[in-house]
């Protein structure tokens, strides 16, 4: 199986136009969360950006795993008690059989995901690869670039906990390392270059055990999958 993982790509329209343009060389699409931007140079309000990316999302060819992050999920407004959108309620509305989204499981050539909600760290037992935006701490893919660690402790320790064999994230947009190997699970994370014209993104080839991190700004990394994490 060829998965595409994305992260963090905060409302960039030409990122999203990337990444549809590659799904002839992905099976499973992974977008680790983030898809909104909420920072104030974004002048589209959040509820309109999700309407775009709702769009986006349903009219990709291949199946996609998504989870929300810090960026798509915000408070319901007090006088407007039915705003499913808040909460993140909006991208459970785009779920559909090829869709994946928080809370949910699925198999996909062998391997069986599940989607982690922003603010959780909880996925079922037999999930094989998870997509969570949070990293874990205490890891080079959670850690920055100036040793702060941006992970999450839940996470950390779910997966010691779980063992899966996968866990794809973002958040940290410069982390110390594109990839961590814990003694049993591989951890992930793409990165974001907010200036490059294409999103940083990792290829993962699962039948090849295989994995390539492609960054316009800080360059390409390989590494082969095996159990010893060389």
């Amino acid at each position: 199986m060829r998965i595409l993982h994305v992260a963090d790509l905060h409302f960039r329209k030409e990122w999203y136009e990337w990444v549809a343009s590659q799904s002839d060389d992905y099976d499973v699409l992974v977008i680790a969360g983030d898809l909104l931007n909420m920072l104030p140079v974004e002048a589209t309000p959040l509820p309109q950006q999700a309407r775009v990316v709702r769009d986006w999302l349903q009219a990709l060819p291949k199946p996609v795993v998504v989870c929300t992050g810090n960026h798509d999920v915000w408070r319901g407004d007090p006088l407007v008690p039915t705003d499913a959108w808040a909460e993140g309620g909006w991208l459970q509305l785009c779920k559909s059989e090829k869709l994946v989204v928080d809370g949910q499981v699925a198999d996909f050539h062998g391997e069986r995901f599940a989607a982690v909600k922003w603010g959780e760290s909880d996925w079922p037992d037999e999930a094989s690869l998870v997509v969570a935006h949070a990293p874990s701490a205490e890891s080079r893919v959670g850690t920055d670039a100036n040793d702060v660690d941006l992970g999450d402790l839940a996470i950390a320790q779910r997966i010691v906990d779980k063992r899966p064999k996968y866990i794809l994230s973002g958040h940290v947009h410069r982390a110390r390392d594109w990839v961590a190997f814990d003694g049993n699970t591989y951890s992930f994370n793409p990165g974001c270059d907010w200036l490059a014209l294409t999103p940083n993104h990792i290829f993962i080839d699962t039948e090849n055990r295989i994995a390539r991190w492609h960054s316009a700004t800080r360059g390409c990394g390989e590494r082969a999958l095996d159990e010893r994490g060389l």
